[in-house]
């Protein structure tokens, strides 16, 4: 990024927090590997965020005939969950490259609409989400109808609660507010509010009334998409239509009983205008309210008590905003699109600078803080971190002129009829959909895949 005035922000509010253990960056991983994780101080945090890049290792780690990793989070230091495109949910223990497949819950119905009829889902979108609430005690993630949400308690795992009828897509986005409700963001246009408290029984049949998002000004903006899902930069869409028609995993099974499991139905619903979708969430504590991020480039705010929107801005950058984070001081929001990360002050949610994504062509599919470290990954599988201190992508160490890039591995492609008709031969990397420091911000984990939807394939690794 050049020189933009525009980024003027005041980033000395990184400086210490109170913390006063005083330790080496040796003596806490040394510490943390048995478990011992020592408090420390805020400048030896951002010291380590500038110099872990530099230092990191990739582990690949085995998936099988996996497809796509879509989302992740760390369990605890030696755990972590992951969801996939075709639909399932598995635990990794990192220390020994241990796996185990979690039953996703199945839903008794297809999807509900307002004539009562029950159909199943068009296609199979797989686990696009995963959020863990405050005390860490349930996990929110897809069901087996993309859909839906599903809730199972932690640490052990067992299916507990499934919220159905509400959404008529599939749902890309989960955040929870506290540690009794939460939202969830779906294709279908819409923003869902849930409480674990409130149930329905299997005769009841969808509630509540529907209430739209307001654009505001910026009323009548619309921006065309190429995409709903991984696949946003092809240069030939049709070349797929075999594949989302025949594929094997065209639908999910909705056959077995889910008496044992609570049931929950959403508290309130609201649809975004000219039916943008909702693509990311993103709750602000110190604001008590939750970023709503649309595909096409709008932003919303939701006050997270009344529910009521607050503000909304249309991005400039506005083809395929897929992923949103909020700095940890909660100064400052990072959006991820096709060609740029946008920096916007949770304040006003004006824009306060953008850089380039450098891959203009796949686009930004992950991103994250790391103190005043964004790290960014991308559909052409390479993680960037850009500095907000000192306005730059971190250099390579050997090149300084150029820039420090880390390449995902070539992980497992499945080289199936789809493959051999229309890939053969070409060179595609794998996508960064999904990326996750464990608390420590010593270890990124780091999963996708191929990025064209008609490759079937996957990409895992633990870089440390």
């Amino acid at each position: 990024m050049s020189q933009n005035a525009s980024m003027e922000c005041d980033y000395e509010q990184f400086g210490d927090t109170g913390y006063e253990d005083k330790v080496s960056v040796f003596q806490y991983t040394q510490k943390r590997q048995i478990g011992k994780t020592p408090r420390i101080s805020r400048k030896l945090d951002s010291f380590a965020a500038k110099k872990l890049p530099y230092l990191l290792r990739e582990k690949e780690i085995s998936l099988g005939t996996t497809n796509k990793v879509f989302a992740s989070e760390w369990l605890s230091d030696r755990q972590v969950v992951f969801g996939t495109k075709c639909n399932k949910l598995i635990v990794l223990d990192v220390y020994t490259g241990q796996q185990c497949r979690l039953p996703v819950i199945k839903s008794r119905t297809g999807r509900i609409f307002e004539n009562g009829l029950y159909t199943q889902s068009l296609s199979f979108g797989g686990i696009h989400s995963i959020a863990i609430n405050p005390s860490k005690t349930l996990l929110a993630t897809g069901a087996d109808n993309p859909d839906n949400v599903a809730l199972y308690k932690l640490p052990s795992f067992d299916p507990v609660y499934l919220g159905e009828n509400c959404h008529e897509d599939w749902i890309f986005s989960i955040a929870w507010l506290d540690d009794q409700y939460f939202v969830t963001g779906s294709r279908d246009s819409s923003i869902a509010l849930w409480s674990i408290n409130e149930t329905q029984s299997p005769e009841d049949k969808p509630l509540s009334k529907n209430v739209y998002l307001s654009k505001g000004r910026f009323r009548g903006s619309s921006v065309r998409n190429y995409s709903d899902d991984e696949e946003s930069w092809s240069s030939s869409p049709d070349r797929f239509e075999s594949y989302h028609s025949g594929s094997e995993d065209s639908a999910y099974s909705s056959t077995e009983d889910v008496s044992s499991h609570t049931c929950l139905k959403e508290l309130a619903r609201k649809s975004c205008q000219d039916k943008d979708k909702v693509r990311a969430l993103q709750v602000n504590e110190f604001k008590k309210d939750l970023a709503v991020l649309t595909s096409n480039g709008f932003i919303y705010t939701i006050d997270m008590e009344s529910f009521d929107q607050k503000d909304v801005e249309h991005l400039t950058y506005c083809q395929e905003n897929v992923c949103i984070a909020l700095s940890r001081d909660n100064s400052l929001y990072a959006v991820g699109s096709q060609s740029h990360v946008t920096f916007l002050d949770p304040r006003t949610l004006k824009s306060i600078a953008s850089i380039c994504s450098k891959e203009r062509g796949s686009g930004v599919r992950s991103v994250s803080f790391r103190e005043e470290i964004v790290t960014i990954g991308t559909g052409k599988g390479t993680l960037r971190f850009f500095d907000i201190r000192n306005r730059r992508y971190l250099p390579d160490e050997a090149r300084p002129k150029r820039e420090c890039i880390l390449q995902t591995g070539s992980g497992h492609l499945n080289r199936d009829d789809m493959y051999f008709q229309h890939f053969y031969g070409e060179q595609h990397e794998n996508a960064a959909y999904t990326h996750c420091y464990d608390k420590s911000g010593t270890r990124l984990f780091v999963a996708g895949g191929p990025l064209p939807a008609g490759l079937s394939g996957n990409y895992a690794a633990l870089w440390q």
